[in-house]
């Protein structure tokens, strides 16, 4: 069946069915969603890294503990910022899905 073909049998099907362009189909919905994400990202944990780095008791060193922090509030403020944009790539690959 479909499940036990695993990812090569999967690949393998796709490119037999729909050609080998067919495996970056929905890269610009993906894009669309991933570089701002990264982006807002990126940004956002260096900024706080910064910060946080200045307000250490040397002021040069950063913690194990607020490194995680700085990436755990960039990412969450990236992720909601982008989850718009990431309805629309799930909304483009539903109605392609769909249409099939």
């Amino acid at each position: 069946g479909g499940a036990a073909c695993g990812v090569g049998g999967a690949l393998r099907a796709v490119v037999a069915e729909e050609g080998v362009l067919a495996l970056w189909r929905g890269l610009s919905a993906t894009l669309l969603r991933d570089v701002p994400f990264s982006c807002l990202y990126w940004v956002g944990y260096e900024a706080l890294k910064r910060r946080a780095t200045a307000a250490s008791a040397d002021g040069a060193t950063l913690s194990p503990a607020a490194a995680f922090l700085a990436g755990a509030a960039s990412g969450s403020t990236a992720a909601f910022l982008t989850t718009p944009l990431d309805v629309v790539k799930t909304r483009q690959q539903l109605r392609r899905t769909s249409m099939q």
